[in-house]
């Protein structure tokens, strides 16, 4: 695991050899390691699976202290700050400006 931090799942699968692990956080990376178990014990665990990265979810918040200074008569500058839950469990992000104009 990341960090060597083991978050036990315990799942009794039954007899079924795939499970699905849910609730797990956005755009983080997991390992597996699977053991077997009746009524006298658990054998060892397997080797951990290869690192897993999970989706990445939408930015956490919008941008901040967003401003606009008007330029020119054709032209106008807008500018914000990011705050740091946006980058929460995001990889990439882009900025969308969006314009209204008011009657």
């Amino acid at each position: 695991m990341h960090n060597n931090r083991l978050t036990k799942f315990n799942v009794n699968c039954g007899n079924s050899t795939v499970s699905v692990c849910c609730s797990l956080r956005p755009y983080s990376q997991y390992q597996f390691r699977i053991a077997a178990s009746n009524d006298v014990g658990i054998s060892n665990f397997s080797e951990p699976t290869p690192a897993v990265r999970t989706l990445e979810a939408a930015p956490g918040s919008p941008p901040v202290s967003v401003s606009a200074r008007t330029l020119s008569t054709t032209s106008v500058l807008v500018s914000w700050m990011v705050s740091l839950v946006i980058y929460l469990h995001v990889e990439f992000i882009s900025f969308n400006l969006f314009m209204f104009m008011l009657v």
